[in-house]
């Protein structure tokens, strides 16, 4: 059987094939610290030497009519902008499938023996043109393509949408509970990102970034030679700006609700309470984070919501996580008493066996010391999990990890997950104390 070089409109038999070459050469910028940074490859060049000899056709049991056609066709090639790049095959290998080839010189040289042999030597160029999303996707996720796939990512802007995997290769994407970081690298020469207005000016507060279906403000973005870095969170910037008023004779539901808003998130709380006086002078996000802290209650982002919640009671079982935990020598006194006081009023809860804490409530209202206790110690029962990325989970997640010869059951307080590499790291809280 015979095989060939083949890259679009080329298809020369590997008998007349003398030569192919090629470099690969990486691309590079330096950052500051004086350290480079890597940004993919250099757009390459292969490099093809043939002859056509009759001779050898025949010996490759090539017929008349297949010579003369081949012959044809090797005396007209020619470069033609107008050709669609496609991808180049050597026999059954593909030496570079992350891009899309096309001719650009082609040099002949053509004789005549006195055998009237007619023997045409030619010299071939073909560049890299255009990136094979799909494949330079697999190539910079490693292990990722038998491990999962790499979610949907896009910026709007202006009415905008620009879809990152249409023109660009990912190359970091963490994403956490609250926040992503993500980094791509122009694979196709012919996008210049440096003339485009649309991703040189993101950090306006105008600008999101999706995340299959979770939606970030951008709130950081840098362009470094072809390459582009992107922080977006779930905070937009208006929920960072402090603000002055006092609040009486409310609700702990009322105030989260007024604080969300001014935070421009969207909420869903599920914890009240009275509040009798409570005076903001910071922003809404620190804000929110010290009411949450002062009425023992846990805060998550799901489903683009800010939920503020109270500890649960137990927790049902979960997915099981591809990890297993050493039990650890955790000697930290378990916390088993609280004292909440908001400088008028004061209560306890829980009892003198452990440690005791106290909580000097942001607020003046309805006392909260048995919700704080809850809430400090299922902080304190946590466990770190590194694990491949579980697909579905996410903050408040019921999971269980097997902790020494233990199954415990848990919620995910925070997590980062690395999709270029597809691990994950999980800080788990339990309820129940694990047994030994």
């Amino acid at each position: 059987m015979i095989k060939y070089f083949t890259c679009g409109k080329v298809e020369i038999p590997l008998a007349l094939i003398t030569g192919v070459s090629w470099t690969v050469t990486a691309r590079t910028t330096q950052k500051t610290g004086g350290y480079e940074r890597a940004l993919g490859k250099e757009s390459m060049s292969i490099s093809v030497r043939a002859v056509f000899s009759y001779a050898v056709c025949e010996a490759i049991e090539m017929s008349e009519g297949e010579i003369s056609s081949l012959y044809t066709r090797l005396s007209s090639l020619a470069t033609d902008c107008l050709d669609e790049p496609s991808r180049l095959i050597i026999g059954d290998t593909e030496p570079v499938p992350t891009l899309e080839f096309a001719l650009t010189s082609c040099n002949k040289a053509q004789t005549y023996d006195p055998l009237f042999d007619p023997t045409m030597e030619f010299d071939m160029t073909f560049s890299g043109v255009r990136c094979v999303k799909e494949m330079a996707r697999k190539e910079t996720l490693t292990n990722v393509e038998t491990s999962g796939q790499l979610p949907s990512v896009s910026i709007s802007k202006g009415g905008r949408t620009l879809n990152i995997r249409d023109s660009y290769t990912i190359d970091r994407l963490v994403v956490r509970q609250s926040s992503v970081d993500i980094g791509f690298t122009v694979r196709d020469d012919l996008t210049v990102i440096s003339r485009d207005g649309f991703l040189t000016d993101l950090c306006d507060g105008t600008a999101t970034v999706t995340v299959q279906d979770r939606v970030y403000s951008i709130i950081a973005a840098t362009i470094e030679s072809n390459h582009v870095e992107i922080s977006g969170s779930f905070w937009p910037v208006q929920s960072q700006k402090p603000f002055v008023k006092t609040y009486t004779d409310t609700t702990l539901k009322a105030l989260f609700s007024e604080l969300c808003e001014r935070a421009g998130i969207q909420s869903d709380v599920r914890v009240d309470g009275e509040v009798s006086y409570y005076l903001n002078s910071a922003s809404p996000m620190d804000s929110l984070a010290a009411l949450i802290e002062s009425c023992g209650a846990i805060s998550l982002w799901r489903e683009g919501k800010f939920m503020i919640v109270d500890v649960p009671a137990s927790i049902g079982d979960g997915m099981v996580l591809d990890a297993r935990v050493d039990a650890g020598n955790d000697a930290a006194e378990r916390i088993t008493a609280c004292v909440w006081s908001d400088g008028l009023t004061s209560q306890m809860a829980g009892d003198n066996k452990g440690r005791g804490i106290s909580i000097s409530s942001a607020y003046s209202g309805e006392a909260r010391a048995r919700q704080c206790l809850a809430q400090a110690r299922l902080l304190q029962n946590s466990i770190v999990v590194e694990c491949p990325i579980a697909l579905g989970v996410e903050q408040g997640s019921a999971v269980r990890v097997q902790v020494a010869d233990s199954m415990v059951s848990g919620i995910v307080v925070q997590f980062e997950a690395d999709y270029m590499t597809w691990r994950a790291t999980y800080y788990v809280s339990y309820i129940e104390e694990i047994e030994k």
